[in-house]
């Protein structure tokens, strides 16, 4: 039996837990193992994807990838009231974890089809279309 915790039905212990964006997660020193112990490591968040992101197009300048262009960075960041302006925005992160809510929904595809110029459809408007900026990105470049 768990000490201090409150049991649920069943004689189950009730445990609560809240993701963090990594929690870290410590390896004990296994006696034989081959590899150098590693204090922490970072435990994927369970809400999002656990997948490493995969990039579609490379700036040839630095070698680095690109997913976006700026002026999609800039329409998504003023819709996403939670996410601060110095936090990277990554392409695997939840949308409506950063704020993006059923209104915010709407005047981002606004202000998406006035900058591009384009028209979402019917079968585009889903809640996965706006999971993730990649998500969206994907959509978006599909329709130009």
């Amino acid at each position: 039996m768990f000490i201090g915790c409150p049991v649920f039905a069943g004689g189950f212990p009730l445990v609560f837990a809240a993701p963090s964006r990594r929690a870290p997660y410590p390896f004990p020193d296994v006696p034989g193992c081959a590899g150098p112990s590693h204090p922490f490591t970072d435990v994927p968040d369970p809400l999002t994807r656990s997948r490493p992101s995969v990039r579609d197009e490379f700036d040839r300048e630095n070698g680095a990838a690109v997913m976006w262009d700026e002026k999609f960075e800039n329409t998504l960041r003023e819709s996403l009231p939670f996410l601060a302006p110095d936090e990277e925005l990554r392409e695997d992160m939840s949308l409506m974890g950063a704020g993006l809510d059923s209104m915010g929904i709407v005047q981002l595809l606004s202000r998406l089809e006035d900058a591009y110029d384009v028209r979402f459809r019917d079968e585009a408007l889903t809640l996965e279309t706006f999971e993730t900026p990649g998500t969206l990105w994907k959509v978006l470049t599909g329709l130009r």
